[in-house]
């Protein structure tokens, strides 16, 4: 039984519906959910029961659905270029706001309407968090559903993400605002219930030394290893790209998936060295004069000056497998031919596309290199990537 924490972050949200999709096909229990913004109205419908229709909602969203406005002129104000007309367009849309006392969110709440059903989310085995600041008495608010009053849940869930911005709306005579000026990723609520195992999904990227507290209770901790756009950005093909980002992520920290941008099955240590061993002397004299190395070809070689010349120009950490380090340099050359990266692969997989395929690898002529090399008597830094994906071609192509 774990506890599901799920950060704020607007539009990244979509991050997170593919991270449940990832968690929900693994089979793991979800027994608490706590999330602050938009990671409410997922958690909400997580609770519900109702996963397709978030997927649904996040399939269609649109800036409409959100602040009452004309999608194509706030896409506008989101992406073009800071010129005059656009300069001017911001200027009376700010006016407009002003004047009225914020955007109009009334889209959003009927949104919210539509997705969340309070009943279902009570009566749930669930339990439920959200986290929100309530500005009139300057305090901050973790309430769980059977703290919020009956009848009030979808204000509380608009309340989540109320930003400033937004047209002032009142909850019990007090200003609500979103949890983000509290706890954007309210994973303290669940241990307060006394929850353990933890999947916290994040929308931002990890910064070091974070979620230092709990790391003895060894969470699962589901984050992009990019940034994931705007949290206004509701681009479609951005939200979907996320989404597919989700998916993958979640199921690279559950099912132990390898790769550093790519998602590869695991297959074990023996496998790949096995593989490695069965690297023709053919192969590691082209690797050898790729590398500039002076030696006659055979498997000393290539464990002993091979593997680990190419492991350190690709900043791997030291004490690294073969796994890593096969799954690793694979990326050059599947990167080069851009392969698409949000999808699970087997190494026979990729090992059968990239032969099936070789013409979209192009092979490189040795003189560069030699010429390069013989002048400075070694490997040069502008040359690395270019070398690395050579070497890819000669270990994986036939």
């Amino acid at each position: 039984m774990y506890g599901l924490v799920l950060e704020g972050g607007g539009a990244k949200g979509s991050y997170q519906v593919g991270a449940y999709k990832a968690i929900n096909e693994c089979g793991l229990e979800i027994s608490a959910v706590a999330g602050t913004s938009i990671g409410a109205l997922n958690g909400a419908m997580i609770v519900q029961g109702d996963f397709e229709e978030c997927l649904e909602l996040w399939d269609d969203i649109r800036y409409s659905d959100i602040i009452r406005d004309n999608d194509q002129e706030l896409n506008r104000l989101l992406h073009s270029k800071p010129d005059i007309h656009t300069v001017k367009m911001v200027a009376d849309k700010l006016r407009g706001v002003i004047s009225n006392k914020g955007f109009d969110i009334a889209p959003f709440r009927n949104m919210i309407a539509r997705y969340t059903r309070e009943d279902e989310i009570r009566n749930s085995p669930i339990e439920f968090g959200i986290a929100t600041y309530n500005l009139t008495d300057r305090i901050p608010m973790e309430l769980f559903k059977e703290d919020i009053p009956c009848g009030e849940m979808k204000d509380y869930l608009l309340a989540s993400s109320y930003m400033p911005f937004f047209k002032i709306e009142k909850i019990g005579g007090k200003t609500l605002l979103d949890g983000w000026f509290h706890d954007n990723l309210p994973y303290h609520m669940l241990l307060r219930k006394g929850y353990t195992n933890l999947i916290i999904v994040r929308t931002h990227q990890m910064n070091p030394g974070e979620l230092e507290d709990i790391k003895d209770l060894d969470p699962i901790i589901v984050y992009p290893k990019e940034d994931l756009g705007r949290a206004f950005d509701l681009d479609s093909s951005k939200i979907k790209r996320n989404m597919k980002m989700g998916y993958c992520d979640a199921l690279k920290e559950i099912r132990d998936l390898k790769g550093r941008r790519y998602y590869v099955r695991p297959e074990g240590e023996k496998f790949y060295f096995q593989y490695l061993e069965s690297i023709g002397n053919d192969k590691i004299e082209e690797l050898c004069k790729l590398l500039h190395i002076d030696s006659k070809p055979g498997l000393s070689i290539l464990f002993g000056h091979i593997i680990p010349r190419l492991g350190s120009m690709m900043d791997i950490e030291e004490g690294y497998d073969y796994e890593t380090f096969i799954i690793y340099i694979i990326e050059y050359i599947l990167e080069a031919g851009e392969v698409e990266r949000f999808e699970v692969y087997s190494f026979e997989e990729l090992t059968r596309m990239l032969n099936q395929n070789n013409g979209r690898f192009r092979k490189r002529e040795y003189s560069r290199y030699d010429n390069i090399m013989n002048r400075f008597g070694n490997l040069v830094p502008f040359n690395r990537d270019e070398i690395l994906l050579e070497a890819a071609r000669i270990i994986f192509m036939d």
